[in-house]
C-alpha cells in the first residue's frame, strides 16, 4: 500500500505522526494495528467481566431496579445519569430491559462508579469491592488505587477502540493491571486472557 493510500484511508494527521518518527512510518503504522489486535481481546473479556460482576454485585445489594433512575436506591452522579438516559434515548421506543441498559452503558460508566462520589453509598458501607475483586489482596483494594488504575485501563481501550495510535503508549503498564484485574474478578483458566 502506498503512502497515499494510507493517507486517504487512515487520514493524513494521522499518518504525518508515523512520519515523524523518522522510522519506517509504513511499519510503525501496521505495528499499531498489530499491538492494537493484541489486546483487543483482553480488554473485551476484562470489560465484560467488571461489567457483569458488579451487575451481579449490586443486584444482590441494592435490588434488580439499581439501573433504573426512579426505582434506584443509589444516588447516581450526573454522568452516571446522562449515561442512562443516552440508553433510554437510543431506545426510546423498546421496552428497555435490565439486560438492555447493562450491555450499553459505556466504558465510562462503569469506571466511573468507582469514583470517590460512590465511597459511602456503595462501597465502605455494603463492602461490595470486595466482592467484586475477590481475588485481589485486601491491601491491593483501595478505591483510589482501583479508579485510577481502570481509568488508565479506559483510556488506552479508548485508544485501540477510537483507532488512534498507541505505539508510544504504556502498554506494559496495562497489560499488567488488565491480569491484574480480570484475574481480581475471575481467577480462572489462563486462557481467558
Amino acid at each position: 500500500m502506498s503512502g497515499n493510500e494510507l493517507e486517504k484511508l487512515f487520514g493524513k494527521s494521522r499518518v504525518q505522526k508515523y512520519k515523524s518518527f523518522n522510522q519506517e512510518w509504513l511499519y510503525l503504522c501496521e505495528k499499531n494495528i498489530d499491538i492494537s489486535e493484541s489486546f483487543y481481546r483482553k480488554l473485551y473479556i476484562f470489560e465484560t467481566f467488571l461489567r457483569n460482576r458488579i451487575d451481579a454485585e449490586f443486584t444482590k445489594t441494592f435490588g434488580g431496579n439499581w439501573l433504573i433512575l426512579d426505582k434506584t436506591n443509589i444516588k447516581f452522579q450526573e454522568k452516571g445519569i446522562e449515561k442512562i438516559k443516552e440508553v433510554h434515548k437510543r431506545f426510546k421506543n423498546k421496552n428497555l430491559t435490565h439486560n438492555m441498559i447493562l450491555e450499553n452503558l459505556t466504558f465510562g460508566f462503569w469506571v466511573g462508579l468507582f469514583h470517590g462520589y460512590y465511597n459511602r453509598q456503595v462501597w465502605e458501607k455494603h463492602k461490595t469491592i470486595e466482592h467484586i475483586f475477590p481475588y485481589i489482596h485486601a491491601t491491593e483494594r483501595g478505591l483510589d488505587v482501583i479508579q485510577k488504575d481502570i481509568d488508565t485501563v479506559r483510556k488506552f481501550r479508548n485508544k485501540i477502540f477510537h483507532f488512534a495510535d498507541i505505539v508510544d503508549a504504556n502498554c506494559e503498564e496495562v497489560e499488567a493491571l488488565l491480569t491484574k484485574y480480570t484475574k481480581g474478578v475471575y481467577n480462572g483458566k489462563e486462557f481467558l486472557i
